[in-house]
């Protein structure tokens, strides 16, 4: 029941676009109508600044939830994460999650 809860949001956006008029071959692509990753992208800089955060990693999550790889951000070394937050299995197209924690020395 718990993939399911997560599916509805999207499925009643989904419809309520059919009920406004927008086109059907629109609506049902499976891709969302932005770039997620590049709007996170531009968005790092402000959000730094804002939360005085000293570093912020940009992970895309596999489907599974628990693997991601690292697609921007200025963290440093991270190209495939094995064990991710998790918070990150929340994360679907359009809803990104988030997760803090200390630096490590």
């Amino acid at each position: 029941m718990g993939e399911v809860k997560k599916g509805m949001p999207f499925v009643q956006n989904l419809r309520r676009r059919l009920q406004a008029g927008e086109p059907e071959e629109k609506v049902l692509q499976r891709k969302l109508a932005f770039d997620d990753v590049s709007i996170l992208r531009q968005m790092l800089p402000g959000l730094k600044k804002t939360a005085g955060l000293s570093a912020i990693d940009l992970i895309l999550v596999g489907e599974d939830g628990k693997h991601g790889k690292a697609v921007g951000g200025d963290g440093g070394v991270l190209a495939g994460m094995e064990e991710l937050p998790a918070q990150a299995h929340a994360a679907i197209p359009g809803q990104p999650t988030f997760a803090f924690q200390k630096p490590i020395s």
